[in-house]
């Protein structure tokens, strides 16, 4: 005697497949088809939207932006590094040596030649412990003058000039408070004229950014190639 699991078993086992219909199957596929290039067409359309409403919002916000205090760098603008640039910054990597940079205002005889370059590491703690040591002095209230938007451009300018004209400047190493800064910061540019002081300003401002730029594309494992460097 046979149980009813048997015998269903049995039963489904015979019972006839049912055919597959191929001009049903083909339409079915079509159909599914059709749908899903909707749904495709849809979030793209969505997806574009989207960064064209993102892209409005930015530029409405950038309306509003306020430069960077400590080194008046437009967040609107965009920068590129030029190959020169990068050659040089590139071999300095590998080379272990720090980057520089020249500029040059003026022409002939009357120009005015300054020379940027990379923090070494002590130099780059230095300056950090400076930093700090203006924004406590602005917290406890003990001098207000102390920490400003110019005093903190002050740093970045003596940290990384390291020439001007034919003359080099004084480490920042040398500069145990920030009051010795602001003082090597007049001897150095005080009676120079306000637009020479601003122009000194504004490369100093272009080589933070530069700086920026080749770290970015330092980390690029085969940045070597782009620098010709192959």
């Amino acid at each position: 005697m046979s149980d009813g699991t048997t015998q269903d078993v049995e039963s489904t086992e015979d019972a006839p497949q049912q055919e597959i219909n191929p001009a049903l199957a083909k339409q079915l596929l079509e159909l599914k088809c059709t749908q899903l290039e909707s749904t495709n067409t849809q979030l793209t359309q969505d997806l574009t939207e989207s960064q064209t409403s993102l892209e409005a919002a930015l530029k409405d916000l950038y309306k509003y932006r306020s430069p960077c205090q400590r080194c008046g760098h437009d967040a609107g603008e965009v920068l590129k590094a030029d190959p020169e640039a990068l050659k040089s910054y590139f071999a300095g990597v590998i080379s272990g040596t720090n980057f520089s940079k020249e500029y040059i205002m003026g022409a002939g005889d009357n120009t005015l030649k300054l020379v940027f370059t990379n923090l070494s590491t002590d130099e780059s703690e230095h300056v950090a412990r400076l930093e700090y040591a203006c924004g406590i002095a602005k917290k406890e209230g003990t001098d207000e003058s102390l920490y400003s938007a110019l005093d903190l451009a002050r740093i970045s300018v003596i940290a990384h000039l390291t020439t001007i004209q034919t003359e080099t400047v004084v480490s920042i190493l040398e500069c145990e408070t920030i009051v010795d800064v602001i003082a090597l910061y007049k001897e150095l540019l005080g009676s120079r004229p306000n637009a020479v002081t601003s122009y000194i300003h504004r490369c100093n401002t272009a080589y933070a950014h530069l700086n920026n730029l080749l770290f970015e594309a330092s980390l690029d494992e085969d940045f070597w190639k782009g620098a010709g460097l192959s």
